[in-house]
Order: C-alpha cells, then sequence, then structure tokens
C-alpha cells in the first residue's frame, strides 16, 4: 500500500486550515482560536502520517507523489470497463 501522497495531501490540509484560523481571527478572535486547535490537530495528524510513510519505506524510498509501478495494472475498476456494449 502506498501512502506517500497522502504527506502532502495533508500538509495542503493543514495550510488551508492555518490560513483560515487566521481570517476568521481577524473577524471574531474566539472563533480564529477554535480553528487554531483544529490546525493543530491537523499538524499532528501530518506527523503521524509522515512517520508512518517513513517507517513503512525504511527498505525502499517511496517518492511523495503518486506513481504506478512498471507491469503492473491498476487496480482501479470502472463498472462501465465490464460492460459489453449493446
Amino acid at each position: 500500500r502506498r501512502t506517500g501522497a497522502a504527506v502532502p495531501g495533508v500538509a495542503i490540509v493543514g495550510v488551508s486550515a492555518l490560513y483560515a484560523a487566521k481570517q476568521y481571527y481577524e473577524v471574531a478572535p474566539l472563533a480564529g482560536a477554535l480553528l487554531a486547535l483544529t490546525a493543530v490537530w491537523i499538524g499532528v495528524a501530518g506527523v503521524l502520517v509522515a512517520d508512518t510513510w517513513r517507517l513503512n519505506n525504511a527498505v525502499e524510498a517511496e517518492p511523495l507523489y503518486p506513481y504506478k509501478p512498471e507491469g503492473r495494472r491498476s487496480q482501479t475498476r470502472l463498472t462501465i470497463e465490464d460492460f459489453n456494449g449493446f
């Protein structure tokens, strides 16, 4: 299972949460402070995701972006692929 792509995804969500907290804080400081707690929680989740990625890739490094290994078919299947036509 590839988890490397989750690391930048969590980072983007964390930056978004910090930006939202800052914007809310300018209008209503209590709302901004409450959203800042959410940003902290997302930061903790990001550290856990990154550490899981690091531990699972101790043998062979995996990039932080989605990729398809050579010679492997995608496991994603669409319902329309099973349709035989009219």
